[in-house]
């Protein structure tokens, strides 16, 4: 189902061809493995956003990533987030990691209004 909205939204250019490939091919092939979970809006019985997360190994993070939504009702990207924030509650989390800005101005920004507590490290890793 999401892979299907996800294929609508990129006729119209609200999801690009490499996300979606990423979350064909990875997120969503490996979300079992990786103990990802989603939650979905659904307005009028039609999916209109989704956000997958997975719990961190010591049960104190939702490690959030994917968030999509449709762009047919105004303010549905803080809702998702107020709708994350209460599941994080309810499972005895306090702590939401977003996915990364990827360098992206926008995304930047929004996530930096959202007044972060701390960073997690990064790494990278290659091949040698």
């Amino acid at each position: 189902m999401l892979i299907n909205k996800c294929e609508q939204w990129r006729k119209t250019k609200e999801i690009d061809r490499n996300e979606l490939r990423v979350l064909e091919n990875t997120t969503l092939s490996l979300a079992e493995d990786l103990g990802i979970r989603s939650l979905c809006l659904f307005i009028g019985g039609k999916l209109h956003g989704f956000q997958l997360y997975q719990l961190s190994h010591d049960g104190r993070y939702f490690i959030l990533n994917h968030l999509k939504v449709s762009h047919a009702f105004r303010f549905m990207i803080p809702y998702m987030e107020l709708e994350i924030g209460k599941k994080a509650e309810e499972c005895g989390v306090y702590y939401l990691n977003f996915e990364m800005d990827l360098d992206v101005p926008g995304l930047r920004t929004s996530k930096s209004e959202l007044k972060p507590s701390g960073y997690f490290k990064k790494f990278s890793i290659s091949f040698l």
